[in-house]
């Protein structure tokens, strides 16, 4: 029994001890992708499929303001998110492109739920669809959803993570210009 208070008092010194330290040293994250791109910069374009599955690019897409949101047919908070850019598009109908980018580099049965999940709905806004993981490493989409906001010159001037209802976001696209 003396031996097992032992180890635990030597865990405990050492938990406490890692702590301290790397409270003291602090932490600094490196940056996650070399790539990804910071408020203010110019968007990196990425190759993609259509809902069809033809070969677009993301630059396809970027003519005008833009919103792309960043997907998942697997999250839920990703299809709220779809609602809430629908009552947005109700708002202010073609003056902002609204780009749904789906992270289809997970495999084929993400490709296919997405897909799916897109027929099914009546979006009045285009899906592409990341079959390799650029758009995920280009922009650092750690989690979804994720939303960026560009300019007509496909400059980012916002980035969300996480749900944004239609009021915020229009806000946001009020200052796009």
């Amino acid at each position: 029994m003396k031996r097992v208070l032992i180890i635990l008092g030597v865990l405990v010194l050492l938990f406490v001890g890692a702590y301290l330290l790397y409270n003291q040293i602090g932490y600094q994250p490196a940056p996650l992708i070399s790539g990804s791109r910071d408020l203010g910069e110019g968007f990196l374009d990425f190759p993609a499929e259509d809902q069809a599955g033809n070969a677009v690019y993301f630059s396809d897409f970027i003519d005008q303001p833009t919103i792309a949101f960043f997907w998942t047919s697997w999250c839920g908070f990703c299809k709220l998110g779809m609602d809430e850019l629908v009552d947005l598009y109700e708002q202010i109908g073609d003056q902002v492109q609204i780009l749904l980018v789906n992270l289809s580099w997970m495999g084929n049965r993400e490709l296919i739920l997405g897909r799916d999940f897109m027929e099914a709905s009546d979006f009045p806004f285009f899906s592409i669809y990341d079959i390799e993981g650029e758009a995920e490493r280009l922009y650092a989409v750690n989690a979804v959803p994720l939303t960026l906001f560009l300019d007509a010159d496909g400059t980012i001037h916002h980035r969300q993570l996480g749900l944004m209802n239609a009021d915020a976001m229009l806000q946001v696209v009020s200052e796009l210009g």
